[in-house]
């Protein structure tokens, strides 16, 4: 649930990502959300247009160069509910790199950008973030991130979370935010459960 302000909040669930390994190095992605907005007495709900994509590794961390792998999706106009549809189709991009800092932390930072679906201008997307290692099961994090978009003010936010892995197939995860900006949403909290399996 993201809270925008007295008299407005969105709450996105479920939200569900598909993943399809096809190697070592490359998976496709299939993403859906439910999204529900409400704004005073005003209430929308319905599927935002689904993104289709994939994602592949480029490098492997070798010193200073790290792990870095490309993520692309668009999403689709027409699948999605009457009242989220868009006018265009909307790509979105990003490059993700890891750097191991040691046997428990990490540090990684995303670069990209995405569109909206109705207008020509980008919104360039980053995130800086580290995780740590509680335990053999447990791990916690620390997140900045933000959308800086070619026309009006950008969005930055500060997040932190904990995940937990009851074995090699499911992980839990629960996550809260702040906005750092006038744009921001105020805060927001999130749930999230991931799961693996073999066809």
């Amino acid at each position: 649930m993201k809270k925008t302000n007295e008299n407005s909040n969105e709450i996105i669930s479920p939200t569900v990502l598909t993943r399809y390994g096809i190697n070592d190095n490359f998976e496709l992605r299939l993403l859906t959300e439910w999204v529900t907005d409400k704004n005073n007495f005003e209430k929308k709900s319905g599927f935002v247009p689904v993104l289709v994509g994939f994602k592949t590794k480029i490098l492997e961390e070798n010193g200073v160069i790290p792990t870095t792998s490309f993520i692309g999706h668009i999403a689709i106009p027409s699948w999605a509910s009457t009242k989220h549809t868009t006018t265009y189709y909307a790509p979105e991009f990003r490059f993700t790199m890891q750097h191991t800092i040691s046997e428990k932390q990490t540090l990684s930072y995303n670069l990209g950008a995405e569109w909206d679906g109705e207008t020509a201008a980008p919104t360039f997307i980053y995130t800086l973030t580290t995780a740590y290692s509680l335990s053999e099961n447990m791990g916690a994090y620390l997140e900045c991130y933000g959308f800086v978009p070619q026309i009006g003010k950008p969005d930055h936010r500060f997040d932190l979370g904990l995940t937990y892995l009851f074995n090699p197939n499911h992980q839990l995860d629960v996550s809260s935010g702040l906005g750092l900006s006038e744009t921001s949403a105020k805060y927001y909290i999130s749930l999230g459960y991931s799961f693996r399996f073999k066809i």
